[in-house]
């Protein structure tokens, strides 16, 4: 909050935070959504998928790997979910599992405003076990 006090990003009146924007005019304002568009669109586009495998590994102090159970989904959720899964795997978001894994978090369905659903899952028992990298950024002076 205070790096955004600084920038003139944020002020806070009677104790209630709001944003503001900013006048284009002034040589400190801040890039308005379209002209962030207009420069690093390409950067928005596509689904974030990442080239190479990614390796994640787990703290051995953690004792044992956890499978949650299946969580029950509502009847008129069903057909739903099972389209979006098909979706996600013919986009190659996700694949299908035929070995055995230690570690197996649950599926959560989320309800999204305009009528559709969100494919989430649980990962609260792994964020637990997981080792985190540690990357330097660099600083340009």
């Amino acid at each position: 909050m205070d790096a955004c006090r600084r920038l003139d990003m944020l002020h806070i009146e009677e104790n209630i935070c709001e944003v503001h924007e900013s006048s284009l005019s002034s040589p400190t304002a801040s890039p308005t959504e379209r002209e962030i568009l207009a420069e690093y669109g390409d950067l928005f586009e596509g689904l974030g998928l990442l080239e190479g495998d990614v390796h994640l590994e787990t703290d051995p102090a953690v004792p044992l790997p956890v499978q949650m159970p299946l969580r029950r989904l509502p009847v008129g959720v069903r057909d739903k979910v099972a389209i979006e899964l098909q979706t996600m795997e013919a986009q190659g978001i996700i694949m299908p599992v035929t070995d055995l894994s230690a570690w197996v978090s649950a599926l959560l369905v989320v309800a999204k405003p305009d009528g559709k659903i969100r494919i989430c899952i649980d990962p609260k028992h792994l964020n637990k076990a997981l080792k985190r990298a540690h990357f330097c950024m660099p600083i340009n002076r």
